[in-house]
């Protein structure tokens, strides 16, 4: 694009509208003279300075002169003037014609010529963009988001003969629900919670409320061990408002070792420190115990058993070993036998059950009791998500409030993200490609659907940088323009 000026004052005027400072500030000042040699009211000389250089239509301009006479500057035709820089001959064209270029100054980045309109001088810069793709991915675009991804999938790309390129697929923008993990205990019954989310660099924090369930099955309380068990008993529940199900629990016993019954206390203990072991249970746990002496400390008293074990069967016990055996004359070890416990030392809830108003009542077979406590849980089918929160890049962590009630046991649950697809971030552009590979989503979960297109970066400059460097190579170069002939309104009547 190009720009004429015609001087309207003795002092020389800015280029018309698109010819101020870049950015849109205010008109360049008009350069000031720097006649070298004297002028003439034929010539007039300037060195180019930053002010000389238009707006972002490049253009760099000058004035002719003043309207002093003989010389009317604004009735001089384009062949009645000649044009240089730095010595340099320009070709001059009328406005209405494109610009001619002069070969010292022109190239595959940049051009100059001169227009003369009005008797205005003007220099006109213009450039190239010269970018072309470069062998390496610039931009991925994602043009289908998808949907049903639990994960986020692997980008991979294929084709365009290069290599190296990866990139991420961002799937976590917002949250969509809670996934309950554990519904804890101790809640209060008939009580809305506020959930909180943190992390996952979210720019708008999601929030979720969750109700409870009033009395699912908590705690079992064995009230009597009852005796007698040679194998572990069945627990059972019944009734319970509200027609509760589900509730499950497994007692703890009589597989474990309750005592040791010392057959022989042994002799010559004084000085060491015996200890005793017992049998391994393949699958269970094994039992320990700490040998306590007599007050002589020779002897063995008792054993104190300090973990009673798992999966010990009166088919595979095996009488406990002391180390540290006595020697000498008199001396004998001592020897004991396990016995195994007989009793329900607890019960564990292996699934609270749901639908509860009311706690069930608890029954073991045989002689042991139990009571069932009510352990308030969180409701999974309460959880609302009230605001899904927005610009998460990474799945946040979800808090549960903590309980106050008995036994207390707080909820826990993990945020669910977006199942679709909002982003792809290039992380290795890769080399070697001749043309832009293909993006492949593959994983996430049961996912489908997302698709994204890739573009090669460009490399060289851009008609701006192009610019720059024109600029540059013009600064301190000496604009000269001279009359060639005078036309007859220049000396008219």
């Amino acid at each position: 694009m190009t720009t004429a000026c015609a001087p309207v004052t003795p002092t020389p005027v800015a280029p018309g509208a698109g010819q101020g400072v870049a950015g849109g500030g205010e008109a360049p000042t008009a350069p000031t003279p720097t006649p070298t040699p004297t002028p003439t009211e034929q010539e007039q000389r300037w060195t180019l300075e930053a002010d000389h250089f238009g707006d972002d239509n490049a253009t760099i301009w000058a004035q002719t002169s003043n309207r002093s006479e003989p010389f009317v500057w604004d009735r001089i035709a384009p062949g009645k003037v000649s044009v240089s820089v730095g010595g340099l001959p320009l070709p001059i064209t009328n406005q209405a014609y494109p610009p001619a270029f002069a070969d010292d100054f022109s190239g595959a980045e940049w051009t100059l010529a001169a227009e003369v309109t009005e008797g205005a001088v003007v220099l006109v810069l213009t450039a190239q963009d010269q970018r072309r793709p470069s062998d390496r991915v610039g931009s991925i675009t994602l043009t289908v988001g998808g949907s049903g991804y639990t994960s986020r999938p692997t980008i991979s790309f294929t084709g365009g003969d290069g290599s190296g390129a990866s990139a991420v697929a961002v799937a976590a923008d917002k949250v969509a629900s809670v996934a309950m993990t554990n519904g804890g205990r101790g809640y209060t019954v008939n009580t809305q919670y506020a959930l909180t989310f943190t992390g996952g660099g979210a720019a708008t924090d999601a929030t979720a409320t969750a109700g409870t369930i009033s009395s699912p099955v908590g705690v079992v309380r064995v009230d009597n061990m009852g005796s007698g068990y040679t194998s572990v008993p069945s627990v059972s529940f019944s009734g319970g408002g509200g027609g509760g199900s589900g509730a499950a629990a497994v007692a703890v016993g009589p597989t474990g070792i309750r005592s040791v019954t010392l057959s022989l206390m042994g002799r010559g203990y004084d000085g060491l420190t015996p200890t005793v072991s017992f049998p391994a249970r393949p699958g269970g746990v094994r039992a320990t115990g700490v040998v306590v002496k007599d007050s002589s400390g020779d002897r063995v008293a008792s054993v104190t058993i300090t973990n009673p074990g798992l999966g010990y069967t009166s088919t595979t016990l095996r009488s406990p070993d002391f180390s540290n055996p006595p020697s000498g004359p008199g001396h004998h070890e001592a020897v004991g036998v396990s016995v195994l416990e007989d009793r329900v030392t607890s019960v564990r809830v292996t699934n609270p059950g749901s639908g509860y108003t009311s706690s069930p009542t608890c029954s073991i077979t045989g002689s042991a009791t139990c009571t069932t406590l009510a352990a308030v849980a969180i409701d999974p089918g309460t959880i609302t998500v009230t605001s899904t929160g927005s610009g998460y890049t990474s799945t946040p962590t979800v808090t549960f409030p903590a309980p106050t009630g008995a036994n207390p046991i707080t909820a826990t649950g993990t945020a669910v993200m977006t199942d679709t697809v909002v982003s792809v971030r290039l992380t290795n552009r890769g080399s070697g490609y001749t043309s832009a590979p293909d993006v492949v989503f593959s994983g996430g979960g049961p996912g489908t659907g997302a698709a994204a297109v890739a573009e090669l970066a460009l490399t060289g400059n851009d008609e701006a940088g192009n610019l720059y460097f024109a600029r540059q190579a013009l600064y301190g170069k000496e604009l000269v323009i001279e009359l060639t002939e005078e036309s007859e309104e220049a000396t008219g009547s």
